[in-house]
């Protein structure tokens, strides 16, 4: 796309699963990128801890098995702290088919590479909704302390009165960090 669009670099922004992709962008093509804001999401690069792999299947079967509204009706309520963020979140997962939800979360649990002594290159934002403690068990804010540390990101943001969609809980200091960051990373660019 950004070939199509004869764009050489630019700031990537990702939500959740959406900030796996961007790392990903990143770790494969880091010319590409000037900066990597995420909202709620993990290290894809960053050893992950053994319930994660263990756990890969337990939670792919529990998908398989529950009745699919149970399954939309749940990710619209740790979606966030706000019933319109939850409702909305709900709405959204209707949209997607059970088999098609399973094949996303199959692809984002294999998503993971560890790569030792690797280092994101670019700025980087790290944000976090203060009430995220329940997408993935609380996996994503536990696993921020351990990025933290290994990038040594441009900021750290947990998000006062937010979930994990913090973006919509909280979207005026989620607004504030991402226009400051843009800043910040379109100006490391040019020096």
């Amino acid at each position: 796309m950004l070939d199509d669009l004869h764009i050489d670099r630019a700031a990537f922004v990702g939500h959740s699963m959406g900030g796996l992709i961007a790392q990903e962008i990143e770790f494969r093509h880091p010319d590409r990128v000037m900066g990597l804001a995420m909202i709620s999401s993990t290290c894809l690069t960053c050893r992950q801890p053994r319930v994660v792999h263990l756990g890969a299947p337990v939670t792919a079967a529990a998908l398989r098995l529950w009745p699919d509204r149970w399954t939309r009706t749940q990710i619209g309520w740790i979606a966030g702290t706000r019933a319109a963020t939850r409702a909305y979140s709900a709405e959204a997962a209707s949209m997607m088919s059970k088999a098609d939800r399973l094949a996303v979360w199959s692809g984002l649990l294999r998503s993971f590479h560890e790569e030792p002594g690797y280092r994101i290159r670019c700025p980087l934002l790290l944000m976090e909704g203060q009430w995220d403690w329940i997408v993935a068990a609380g996996l994503i804010r536990l696993l921020s302390r351990r990025w933290v540390e290994r990038d040594r990101p441009w900021r750290h943001v947990v998000v006062p009165n937010a979930g994990h969609n913090a973006q919509q809980d909280n979207p005026d200091v989620v607004t504030r960090h991402l226009e400051a960051f843009l800043q910040h990373a379109t100006a490391s660019s040019v020096s």
